[in-house]
């Protein structure tokens, strides 16, 4: 398919029924004859891509009512940091090769397209380049984020099955309870235990390093930058504790990153609840776009750095035995510390993240940024976690 529909608004009826139709979808005499598009409005879309469901007119017993299709979001910083971890091309990799070998539910593969890499590797060599120059070039390269993060002009666009109207997104304003936390921390064990030791997905287009490779970047501009930022931003309820933390988490940074990204097990990488569908049976995973292979903890403490509230931190510990008791019965067996440890790093490059991206992010949640909610969660988190490790 030579042509591919870059916005919602260039999707066609003959597209989509040649997409399905290349999937295996559609058969025979299944055609897509006319489509509608109504873009979706619960809290959070636009950040990184436009999610719109499509409405499906033609014949056929395989045509569904409705299929999911997805866009690179049109905000421009945005999508340069989304494109800078490749994500739209991970997840559309994921769905292409990985996603009927998980064991959690994601919705079907309808189709997908997306114009091919310019320059395979370039990325990583400049990435290497822009790391290694001195803090003033960093601040200097990042003063106007639109120019540092400038997209590409590539196209994608990805098809899914419609998971329908019966089921529930919390977002981060509303989370998920500590019940449901856990779980979906025994959906991560499952994922996590089917994939353990398996080393031949590192280098797998559906996988990248966890987080960023430029991490002296993100440390300079957090420092000459966005500190400053988030202490104005903040500052009402930020206590001292916090502020020791929060200099912890930069000090660590590169040090964390060494952790997350050890080689365990394959990770969801972004299982916050904005990403997560409640129903009837276990939850549906979404968003595969930062997929890898990296430290289990790594998703738990994304999950619960994003949705456990900073006053239900002393329940820690029913979601991690949540998470360790399907993964031992997967025969996995991971230490509770091991796990806390993990959890422990990811909580803190979670706080780095939340910091930067004061400098990065457009749109959000009414008058709230996203970091303004997860800020004081992966605080708390990080309180458990101490406590925890204190006991054992």
């Amino acid at each position: 398919m030579t042509f591919i529909p870059a916005t919602a608004e260039e999707l066609t009826a003959e597209w989509v029924d040649d997409a399905m139709r290349s999937v295996g979808v559609l058969h025979g005499d299944d055609h897509v004859r006319g489509i509608r598009v109504a873009h979706l409005s619960y809290g959070g879309v636009g950040l990184s891509g436009d999610t719109v469901r499509v409405h499906l007119d033609g014949e056929g017993a395989g045509l569904p009512e409705t299929l999911i299709a997805k866009f690179p979001t049109a905000v421009v910083a945005n999508r340069g940091m989304i494109e800078g971890f490749d994500g739209y091309a991970r997840e559309i990799a994921f769905y292409r090769d990985l996603a009927l070998q998980v064991p959690v539910r994601v919705p079907g593969h309808y189709g997908s397209a997306m114009d091919p890499a310019r320059f395979a590797g370039a990325t990583d060599v400049a990435a290497k380049v822009v790391n290694r120059l001195p803090s003033r070039a960093h601040l200097a390269l990042t003063a106007d984020i639109t120019k540092f993060m400038r997209p590409t002009k590539r196209r994608y666009v990805l098809l899914i099955e419609d998971m329908g109207a019966d089921t529930v997104v919390h977002d981060l304003e509303e989370p998920p309870s500590v019940e449901q936390l856990c779980q979906v921390a025994g959906c991560l064990a499952g994922l996590h235990a089917s994939f353990w030791g398996r080393q031949d997905l590192a280098d797998h287009p559906a996988t990248r390093t966890l987080v960023t490779e430029i991490p002296r970047v993100f440390v300079n501009v957090l420092r000459g930058r966005c500190r400053p930022m988030a202490e104005d931003r903040w500052s009402s309820w930020l206590t001292d504790a916090d502020r020791r933390r929060l200099d912890a988490s930069t000090d660590r940074f590169a040090a964390d990153l060494g952790v997350i990204n050890e080689p365990h097990t394959y990770v969801h990488g972004d299982p916050r609840s904005d990403n997560i569908l409640f129903g009837a049976g276990d939850p549906i995973m979404l968003d595969w776009a930062m997929s890898s292979v990296g430290h289990p903890g790594y998703d738990i403490g994304y999950l619960l750095g994003s949705s456990l509230r900073r006053d239900d931190k002393g329940r820690l510990g029913e979601v991690l035995d949540a998470y360790l008791g399907p993964l031992a019965e997967a025969g996995v067996h991971l230490e509770r510390s091991e796990l806390v440890r993990g959890v422990a790093a990811s909580a803190r490059v979670g706080l780095v993240l939340q910091m930067n991206s004061l400098a990065v992010l457009e749109g959000g949640y009414g008058d709230n940024l996203p970091a303004d909610l997860w800020m004081p969660r992966l605080l708390g988190l990080l309180e458990g976690t101490d406590e925890i490790a204190a006991v054992s």
